[in-house]
């Protein structure tokens, strides 16, 4: 993170900025927030591990990573102490736990951190790519509202018209360790196909399925391959639209909306391999699309309907 460049704190319908600060002409004063330190944490690995019954070493068993930890601390400013506790009660607002959750339900709260970070890898992030910059974002939800400390030689007593400066801190959780690029990667379908999947990042990204279906007079399967995951989306018969949405960022659920109605549909989702979450390597993976079946999956398969989703991700 480039303390440099903003940092947003988004929700579905604003950003709130956390390190954008304006310097007024003419007597200097700061009004604004400003990020001082941003401390990523310890990502720790999960998994067993035990002692060996009459051996050396320990039994082991695969790893995952568990939740990320954020701590940022900065300084609000105001051109008054008025503006100054004005834009700290803003500050609070965005970054409370509650809040986050009512913005948006579906995500638990958990709503992107955006930020910029530079990098010399200039043969995927050089001109028109990113020109030097990778844009990135993780997946935060606060863990309680901020702390701040309200200190009379620091700008905040003294004059109302002297501006004010106040000190303050957030955590944050990201259930999701992974650090994601911003810009969402989209891939068009409307029957079987085959490609390879890019990802310029280091870490494998979760993969989301849009698939549209228009009426269904006899039931048919959407199979997906990719890597060593198979999975296959039984479409049933049903004489409306209806929209099926696999998230393997949310765990590898299935939903299927109908008149406006969405539920969940685990029972249409079936696996083959043990690899039951499609993740797209880094740098590249294969995929295959194979329908069976009459039914019309929406879309021109190239720039409309139904499509395959994902954010290209870094450890």
């Amino acid at each position: 993170m480039d303390l440099e460049r903003p940092v947003r704190y988004r929700y579905p319908t604003h950003a709130f900025d956390l390190n954008t600060v304006e310097i007024l002409g003419g007597d200097g004063k700061r009004r604004g927030v400003i990020l001082e330190e941003a401390d990523f944490g310890q990502v720790q690995g999960v998994g067993y591990v035990e002692k060996r019954a009459q051996g050396d070493g320990n039994d082991a068993s695969d790893v995952w990573l568990s939740a990320r930890q954020i701590r940022l601390r900065g300084f609000v400013y105001g051109e008054t102490r008025a503006d100054a506790f004005d834009r700290l009660q803003d500050l609070r607002s965005a970054l409370t736990p509650t809040a986050a959750y009512a913005a948006s339900p579906s995500q638990k709260g958990y709503l992107p951190l955006e930020f910029d970070v530079p990098t010399q890898d200039f043969v995927n992030f050089g001109e028109g790519q990113g020109d030097g910059w990778r844009l990135m974002q993780m997946y935060a939800r606060p863990k309680g509202q901020p702390a701040f400390s309200v200190r009379r030689d620091a700008g905040s007593g003294g004059n109302h018209y002297k501006g004010g400066a106040i000190q303050w801190s957030c955590d944050l959780e990201c259930k999701d360790p992974r650090i994601y690029l911003r810009q969402q990667q989209w891939v068009y379908f409307n029957g079987s196909k085959s490609g390879v999947l890019t990802n310029r990042g280091d870490y494998p990204a979760p993969l989301d399925i849009l698939l549209i279906v228009a009426s269904c007079t006899v039931a048919g399967t959407l199979r997906v391959q990719l890597g060593p995951a198979d999975l296959t989306i039984t479409v049933p018969v049903s004489a409306v639209q209806q929209i099926f949405r696999y998230s393997a960022t949310l765990g590898g659920i299935l939903t299927v909306e109908a008149n406006t109605i969405e539920a969940l549909r685990m029972d249409l989702l079936s696996a083959t391999s043990n690899a039951n979450r499609l993740l797209v390597g880094s740098p590249s993976s294969s995929y295959t699309l194979t329908k069976t079946g009459t039914y019309t999956i929406t879309g021109d398969g190239s720039t409309t309907g139904s499509r395959l989703m994902y954010n290209e991700a870094f450890a």
